[in-house]
């Protein structure tokens, strides 16, 4: 048996390969605690991004797209080779008040402060379906990114708010969901009903007991 973490891997087999291979999502060790459950955002509305600063995963169109959004913050939790050019950036815009750079955060403390934050924003260039976006999902966080995602399986009956990867339309999906309480409400309560039962840590392992009874 070989264990893909999400379905795009799949693609990377040869056809005699394929046959061995078994979708096995990451453990991801969130409890009902963590869920969100007041989507009423404060004065401030409250973006989150976590993962790598580097190529491909670039957020300069983010950090561009909220210079003239009145009352946010953006947290950015990650290091990587591309941090100097985006605290180049956030000087060079005079936004230093909306953009918070933390270099990492233990894994129990980054779930248990995700339902603090309104969204979970992202770029990438990788068709990958990482834990960050597990994570984010099973909280029940609203989730903003970029459409080249699309393609990407395990996003197709989720409710996600797309973005062209360009400051300007990175804006108008930040504002629509800063507007729009029910609909990311909405939105959040379903992904979570979807998510529970396939990313979490229970249904993990049930998939992978069952798949390894298969093959004894």
């Amino acid at each position: 048996m070989i264990i893909a973490v999400y379905k795009s891997i799949y693609d990377q087999f040869n056809d005699e390969n394929k046959k061995k291979v078994r979708i096995i999502y990451n453990g991801i060790s969130v409890n009902k605690n963590n869920i969100k459950s007041n989507y009423t955002s404060k004065k401030k509305f409250e973006l989150i991004t976590v993962g790598r600063l580097i190529k491909g995963k670039s957020l300069e169109n983010i950090i561009k797209s909220i210079i003239d959004i009145k009352d946010i913050k953006l947290t950015i939790i990650g290091n990587g080779p591309l941090k100097k050019k985006l605290l180049f950036l956030v000087k060079y815009y005079k936004i230093e008040n909306k953009v918070i750079f933390k270099e990492k955060l233990k894994n129990v403390e980054l779930i248990r402060s995700l339902k603090r934050f309104d969204a979970f924003i992202c770029n990438t260039q990788y068709l990958e379906f990482p834990k960050t976006i597990i994570e984010a999902l099973l909280v029940g966080l609203p989730i903003i990114v970029n459409s080249e995602l699309k393609k990407i399986e395990e996003y197709k009956d989720l409710n996600i708010f797309w973005a062209e990867n360009n400051p300007s339309s990175y804006k108008k999906t930040i504002e629509k969901v800063m507007v729009n309480i029910k609909m990311r409400e909405i939105f959040s309560k379903n992904n979570l009903n979807i998510s529970w039962k396939r990313f979490s840590k229970s249904s993990r392992n049930e998939n992978f007991i069952n798949n390894l009874k298969k093959l004894i």
